[in-house]
């Protein structure tokens, strides 16, 4: 066997072998697929309920709202006041539902004369943001975040301003007062 005959005879079995063992792999690729998805520390779908979509919710807090009204009146005696959980429902397969509280919200409606009177309404709100910000908090099923306080002259004559306390405490910080207060928190 002449030496030329030699190297082509190697370079067809190297290229042979190269093919098999390509084919070997490939099949062998195909057949051992995992039988489980890694869960990277996740429960495994068998493990546990179904999972849930979510969706934003509210709850209300009877037991919690009677007693902020009852605090309420104590500062402002013609204002009635409640209490309301934010957050979200958890909603199985199934159309159950798990309410996941992320926040706790104070209602406050106040009767006044004159809803044009920005001065008279700011004073209320001076009133409101101590008193809200030294509330206690226990009890709660989340932290205490949105006060919806609304100055009513009738059900359909109404002015709304929502504010989160923590902008309420630091406007009340900054010395806003009446008016001024009012503006701020009613953006």
């Amino acid at each position: 066997m002449t030496r030329r005959t030699k190297l082509l005879l190697s370079i067809f079995l190297g290229a042979l072998l190269l093919l098999v063992i390509y084919f070997a792999y490939q099949r062998a690729a195909q057949t051992s697929a995992p039988e489980e998805v890694p869960s990277f520390g996740l429960p495994s779908a068998d493990s546990g309920p179904a999972p849930c979509g979510y969706a934003w919710a509210q709850q209300d807090l009877p037991e919690i709202g009677q007693r902020f009204n009852a605090d309420l009146q104590k500062l402002i005696p013609e204002a009635t006041g409640g209490a309301y959980a934010f957050g979200e429902d958890c909603v199985h397969e199934d159309g159950s539902r798990t309410f996941g509280a992320m926040e706790t919200d104070f209602t406050v409606d106040i009767p006044v004369p004159d809803l044009t009177d920005d001065a008279a309404l700011g004073v209320y709100l001076e009133r409101l943001i101590p008193f809200l910000s030294a509330y206690p908090t226990d009890g709660l099923p989340a932290r205490l975040n949105r006060i919806d306080v609304r100055f009513t002259i009738s059900e359909q004559e109404f002015r709304y301003v929502r504010f989160e306390l923590s902008a309420g405490i630091a406007a009340y910080e900054q010395g806003l007062r009446g008016a001024e207060l009012l503006r701020e928190l009613d953006r």
